[in-house]
């Protein structure tokens, strides 16, 4: 492949790259794919911008800018572009505003329909347009259509149910086709199952996981990234988890999520709109993964639900989500081999501290990468 000096390159608008502490990545939001990148090569992504391919390849060592172009073309991720054309390759609109408050959390344990009906009616009167609903606790089928039934009677978008297996074991044929075929319905989490599956054209998730509190919020994996162009978008401007969100707790208290120890009133006793527009009802949803110690050096930040209910440092707005088990500055997950933990590789976050011993990161990633080299 030949270039002229009027050959440009330029990514996609729906590939966005990040770079992270010890490595970067570019977000395919078509494909929904990851594509794992040297920060040298981001760099390079960074000098196309402003520099002709001919101009980046000629001051280049070893064929590195070709090389790396050809991935990048082959992978679909850019194109080239005459110098004149370049006006018209518009970046993608990032102002992908959510206006109001569209989502919201009710986590029922005691079953307590008259509690529930309200909370349904003032999330309807506060133009909530999507529910969740989290059984802890075991409920019958019986209960749970009443449910459905009263939503049925508001203009509600989209409706999730999270229970445990033991009602799904119990549920007929009718009652599972009854929920498949409910058009307000989008997904339902069966939790405590035997088996891990997402069953294609299916409402039904399946997990092993324990349904309770603690469990439900706060876990980082790849499995739970999000790709979607407008998740990305917004995580660069917002709180990728409590940004138009409201929440009922067990207890019927009104939170931003129902893991969080501040509560703005009961549901019984306070109007949600009123609680929608407290200042400090508002004060996590600009909060940014740009802003949060730790993932701020994280490749993954723009696909990675935050979480501000359990954190490293409860007084610190800013501070770390304590159940996140990656590495960035060594880019190792928990059980992975050559994993070592943040305080490990000289990074302190705790409720005392944050700080991070830049020398003994470098001296611990030579010698991890070394290792591995040598053992491939």
């Amino acid at each position: 492949m030949s270039f002229t000096k009027e050959d440009y390159f330029r990514l996609f608008p729906s590939c966005i790259a990040v770079k992270g502490y010890s490595r970067s990545l570019i977000i395919d939001t078509d494909e929904r794919k990851l594509f794992y990148i040297g920060n040298s090569h981001y760099n390079l992504i960074q000098e196309l911008e402003t520099n002709s391919v001919l101009e980046i390849i000629s001051i280049k060592s070893n064929d590195e800018g070709f090389i790396f172009l050809n991935y990048l073309l082959r992978n679909n991720l850019g194109q080239i572009i005459k110098k004149e054309n370049l006006d018209n390759f518009l970046p993608i609109d990032s102002n992908i505003n959510i206006p109001f408050t569209s989502n919201s959390i009710i986590d029922v344990d005691n079953y307590n329909f008259s509690l529930l009906k309200l909370s349904i009616e003032k999330l309807s009167l506060a133009k909530i347009s999507n529910i969740q609903f989290r059984f802890l606790n075991d409920i019958s089928f019986s209960q749970l259509k009443k449910i459905i039934q009263l939503i049925e009677s508001f203009s509600f978008y989209t409706v999730e149910f999270l229970f445990s297996s033991t009602l799904y074991s119990m549920m007929s044929k009718e009652n599972i086709s009854y929920l498949e075929n409910n058009q307000l319905i989008t997904k339902i989490f069966v939790f405590n199952s035997n088996y891990e599956r997402i069953q294609r054209n299916s409402k039904f998730l399946f997990l092993s996981k324990v349904l309770n509190d603690y469990n439900l919020c706060g876990h980082t994996s790849v499995k739970y990234f999000s790709s979607f162009l407008e998740t990305v978008i917004n995580s660069k401007k917002y709180n990728s988890c409590l940004n138009c969100k409201i929440s009922i707790d067990k207890e019927g208290q009104v939170k931003n999520c129902p893991s969080m120890k501040e509560s703005y009133g009961n549901i019984k006793d306070v109007s949600l709109i009123d609680v929608l527009n407290m200042t400090s009802f508002q004060k996590f949803n600009k909060i940014t993964k740009d802003n949060i110690n730790v993932c701020l050096d994280c490749e993954y930040r723009y696909v990675c639900s935050d979480c501000r209910a359990y954190t490293d440092n409860p007084t610190d707005i800013y501070s770390r989500p304590s159940k996140c088990n990656y590495n960035p500055y060594i880019c190792k997950w928990k059980n992975e081999e050559g994993y070592k933990t943040l305080e490990e590789c000289g990074v302190i976050s705790n409720k005392d501290a944050f700080s991070i011993d830049f020398d003994k990161i470098v001296s611990i990633n030579k010698l991890l990468w070394e290792e591995e080299t040598e053992n491939a």
